[in-house]
């Protein structure tokens, strides 16, 4: 029969779970503003930011920001974010 160690210091998986909410946010809305910029060029990537916009995902909900970023994808042929408008 083994015995099972564990460490004092939590792993790199423990910390993600126990960071301060406040820093995730943080993590979060710098991963959307990258995203964002990224997206200027692309109508897949600018839909996916309407769809985050819409959810929530990564940012507050904002119907707003969603259509504007649904709006920018349609016009370049995208046609899912043209249904979504």
């Amino acid at each position: 029969m083994s015995s099972i160690r564990y460490r004092s210091e939590p792993g790199i998986f423990e910390r993600a779970f126990l960071a301060p909410s406040a820093e995730i946010e943080r993590a979060a809305q710098a991963a959307v503003a990258a995203a964002g910029e990224l997206a200027k060029n692309d109508a897949r990537a600018q839909y996916a930011m309407g769809v985050m916009a819409e959810n929530g995902f990564g940012m507050p909900k904002n119907p707003k920001l969603a259509a504007d970023w649904y709006l920018k994808a349609a016009k370049q042929g995208n046609t899912d974010a043209q249904y979504n408008l």
